[in-house]
């Protein structure tokens, strides 16, 4: 306080009180803010002080409301509001304190504590080294995350090559028929046993390597069994259904076997048979944006299909030249020489200067500022982007 010039008067939440309500589910948020306006009658607010984590909760999950009151002795007093179900979450699971900090001992509590005290103390403390610090506690668990990623081996049935529900007792669920969405939400089991983005290298294996993957791919964009009409606003192409978010990175999994070809097609099918100005221009909801950010990362010329990778797939861009203005003030550019309806397929690509064959572009890429050039023909090539080598995620 003395090295900060901050009164005790200024500080706030030096006292606190936690409200954990038992509220069900479907009223808990409007149970909080009933809470909220109890207090806040009684207790001068501080408006400023006001953490709204139910209606928007933080990225590790916590949610509660947090206020901070003059209490009755003059002194400010933080009020959290949460109801049980919020409370369990905050104190036990991944939003935990003690997750964070991975604190065994009251020992290496206080030693955590006194850091954060040091660097508040301290104005000459870098917080940045404290942030780095904080993510290496919080992310300590990566392995037992990594272990997690690969649960869907337990519901992958490898004699249908698709994953399967189970009832309570973890047998498969019978009759099985992957059309039906029995056992799924939204979908079935055409529509999930692509859903593993984290790994696709397992899942190509699972499925009996390239050739079968690349098979199974077509079975379902142009297999046999088709619904009664296709490119209609209930998104369906072939067995896909493009209306829903779990589908939007398959077409480009023809790249991954070393067909980037076939992710051209499919890619291209979409963006032109989906996708109109008109009223009823998107296929499905939208769903907070995701139906058109595929749109527009497709227009360009690649798809995210596994955000954490730092790896964009490339596959047919609509756009001749679009330019990145990035935050760092530098700029990125992407040229199609040749586009035209017929000519969708990138015959090979040069990347500022030097020739390119990766069938992706990392994100390090885009931020260094550059040109990459897609020289685009109405057939496809028989090299690039095919090699093992060339193809995401390795």
């Amino acid at each position: 306080m003395k090295k900060k010039g901050v009164g005790f008067e200024e500080v706030y939440d030096l006292f606190a009180i936690r409200i954990v309500i038992d509220s069900p589910l479907e009223s808990e948020k409007s149970d909080c803010w009933r809470v909220y306006s109890v207090v806040t009658d009684f207790y001068h607010p501080n408006p400023d002080r006001l953490r709204d984590w139910i209606s928007t909760p933080k990225a590790n999950g916590y949610e509660s409301l947090h206020t901070t009151v003059m209490g009755p002795t003059g002194k400010w007093v933080e009020v959290q509001i949460r109801s049980v179900r919020m409370d369990e979450i905050a104190e036990k699971g991944y939003a935990a304190h003690w997750k964070y900090k991975e604190s065994t001992t009251e020992n290496a509590l206080d030693e955590w504590l006194g850091k954060i005290r040091e660097m508040l103390d301290n104005p000459e403390s870098n917080a940045l080294d404290f942030i780095d610090e904080f993510k290496l506690n919080l992310f300590s668990d990566y392995g037992e995350f990594i272990k997690r990623s690969g649960y869907w081996h337990n519901v992958f049935d490898a004699s249908t090559g698709f994953v399967r529900p189970k009832d309570s007792k973890g047998n498969w669920m019978l009759p099985f028929n992957p059309v039906e969405s029995i056992g799924f939400q939204e979908g079935n089991a055409w529509i999930y046993t692509w859903y593993v983005p984290q790994d696709l290298y397992g899942l190509i294996k699972a499925m009996g390597g390239d050739a079968s993957f690349d098979r199974k791919l077509d079975s379902l964009y142009h297999g046999p069994q088709k619904p009664k009409q296709e490119f209609s606003n209930d998104g369906y192409y072939g067995l896909s259904q493009f209306s829903n978010e779990p589908s939007h990175h398959v077409p480009y999994l023809y790249t991954y076997v070393g067909k980037p070809w076939k992710t051209a097609e499919t890619v291209n099918n979409i963006l032109t048979k989906f996708y109109s100005n008109q009223p009823n221009g998107l296929c499905g909801n939208d769903d907070c944006g995701q139906t058109s950010a595929w749109y527009v990362l497709s227009s360009v010329g690649f798809y995210p299909v596994n955000p954490t990778s730092g790896e964009y797939v490339l596959g047919s861009p609509l756009a001749s030249k679009s330019v990145f203005r990035l935050g760092n003030g530098k700029i990125f550019t992407i040229r199609a020489e040749n586009l035209s309806r017929q000519n969708i397929y990138i015959q090979k690509a040069i990347l500022n200067g030097t020739q390119y064959t990766k069938a992706f572009l990392k994100n390090s890429d885009i931020m260094a500022g550059g040109e990459l050039v897609l020289f685009m023909d109405a057939h496809p090539s028989p090299s690039w982007g095919v090699n093992p080598a060339d193809r995401p995620g390795k």
